[in-house]
């Protein structure tokens, strides 16, 4: 989150990848239900001004997030700046602390980590076989590996926001609840940030789908096991996230 994001982008990059899978999902999630606890402890007692500070560190987290991402070719950095975006929505759903929102964070962190655990592990995947993670290695992957493009393509658009994923109904969710509180502007920003946000995910999409490289990539079993686990996540979160939030 803003300002404690300067680390992030270089950190991201030069991780070695399997590590900065962890990093962005497994870390980030702990950190943020380690915060929903401590809210819950201390909300009766906190005072105003760090309820307005966390809305205004969300909104320029968001902000932020998505201007530095827009001109980055490396894919880990798009990556590590897009995961800047995400902790800002996540923040929202904090802001109040109710049963709902609790659920809506829960769900959020779940379809976040395994988007981001997908594209981490296919961009390791990549990196480890062409030496790099610049958009131009991605290239004709998903003529390569149909079945690794297609599962990087989709957790994209669900960090994106894309309809019937879990990304979708992840940040749906945040933003009526953002917009039940009355904070009408708060939700209209992050609205128009993950419109902008397609951008910089259509580039990653748009490389894996050129017939440019010239790639023979196989994967072990094991490996796509995983994948794939994690897409039927994004998937039933997307098309039936009442049934989800019911066992939340």
């Amino acid at each position: 989150m803003v300002p404690f994001h300067f680390w992030a982008p270089d950190v991201y990059e030069g991780t070695p990848t399997i590590f900065t899978a962890i990093m962005s999902s497994i870390v980030k999630i702990a950190g943020f239900g380690a915060l929903l606890q401590y809210l819950k402890l201390s909300s009766a007692t906190l005072p105003e001004w760090v309820f307005w500070f966390l809305l205004l560190i969300a909104l320029v987290t968001i902000v932020v997030g998505n201007i530095m991402a827009y001109n980055q070719t490396s894919v880990k950095r798009i990556l590590a700046y897009s995961g800047i975006v995400q902790a800002g929505f996540i923040l929202i759903a904090v802001l109040k602390i109710t049963p709902q929102t609790e659920k809506i964070l829960i769900y959020y962190l779940i379809a976040y980590g395994a988007a981001s655990l997908i594209t981490f592990l296919i961009t390791h995947f990549v990196e480890r076989q062409s030496g790099s993670d610049h958009l131009d290695s991605f290239g004709g992957l998903l003529k390569a590996n149909p079945l690794l493009g297609i599962l990087m393509i989709i957790a994209l658009i669900s960090l994106g926001g894309g309809p019937l994923t879990a990304g979708f109904m992840a940040k749906f969710l945040v933003l009526r609840e953002a917009v039940g509180l009355g904070f009408l502007s708060l939700a209209f920003v992050a609205l128009v940030a993950a419109v902008i946000s397609v951008y910089y995910y259509f580039k990653i999409i748009n490389a894996i789908a050129s017939p440019s490289g010239d790639h023979s990539w196989s994967v072990s079993w094991r490996y796509n096991s995983v994948l794939l686990v994690l897409t039927l996540i994004l998937i039933l979160f997307g098309i039936a996230p009442s049934l989800v939030m019911m066992h939340i």
